[in-house]
């Protein structure tokens, strides 16, 4: 359940400066509240197949986003255009008011797990690591900066026991833990999640869903598809309705309406 405004996140590590402006993890740079993201009259096609028409989304630091819709909805599609992994047609992506043109090593893709190859022989400390290429460099110096946020982002997703054990030796809740913990060690202001829920049991959900709400109280911001209807207000403050077009956007109060779901889904 997300907590309430007045509960100070259980693994905090910063705390927020004001209304104005927050602090992100690892950097101990205060960033005015111009971290926002937008998402314009994106349009994306798969060779002659549209697969989003005229999307647009605008959200900010401290704040999660449902992307929810039925299966080919453009769902994955949308989270792979803002991580910069797909290219678009037309429309752009503004991040802190730049135009996002690839990756950014402030954003962060954390991929369904079943396109994971979880035989790759990495440790959990392995994969938290490589959130420091972006950073560093696939050839630079790995210093004890790096170092100590790495174990700074195992500590707080409760890894530390576990960084010397293979990827595909985990629950899937722990390996969700370890892509989270890769995205703080790169010191992402943005994390871009497809379907992270799918495939945890109930603990790990519940886990999870309290990890998010920490997560957007120390000024992330979280954008996540999701398809699991009933649990959309539990989590996510604002939701996306889209079927390859924008049904619906805006705080989950608002908009996540018996007419807006059905227009989305058709009868549910």
């Amino acid at each position: 359940m997300k907590p309430a405004p007045s509960d100070p996140p259980s693994a905090s590590l910063l705390e927020p400066t004001s209304a104005d402006d927050h602090v992100c993890w690892g950097g101990g740079q205060r960033h005015p509240a111009s971290h926002e993201l937008w998402v314009k009259d994106l349009s994306v096609s798969y060779r002659e197949t549209r697969a989003l028409e005229q999307v647009n989304l605008h959200s900010r630091c401290g704040r999660s986003v449902a992307l929810v819709g039925p299966n080919g909805a453009g769902k994955s599609t949308l989270i792979k255009t803002m991580a910069g992994i797909v290219k678009p047609d037309s429309g752009e992506i503004l991040w802190r008011g730049r135009r996002l043109d690839g990756t950014s090593r402030e954003i962060a893709y954390l991929p369904q797990r079943s396109e994971v190859d979880w035989l790759f022989p990495v440790t959990v400390r392995g994969l938290v690591e490589m959130g420091r290429y972006p950073v560093v460099g696939w050839w630079g110096a790995y210093r004890r900066h790096d170092k100590d946020i790495v174990d700074r982002a195992l500590e707080t997703m409760q890894l530390t026991d576990l960084q010397n054990r293979q990827i595909g030796a985990l629950s899937g809740g722990q390996q969700q833990r370890t892509f989270i913990a890769r995205a703080l060690a790169q010191e992402a202001h943005v994390l871009i999640l497809d379907e992270p829920f799918t495939g945890l049991d109930k603990p790990a959900q519940e886990q999870l869903c309290q990890l998010f709400g920490e997560l957007t109280a120390e000024g992330r911001l979280l954008v996540a598809s999701h398809h699991e209807l009933g649990s959309v207000a539990a989590i996510f403050d604002e939701v996306l309705l889209l079927r390859r077009h924008v049904v619906a956007f805006g705080p989950v109060e608002e908009v996540f309406t018996p007419a807006n779901i059905e227009e989305t889904f058709g009868t549910v």
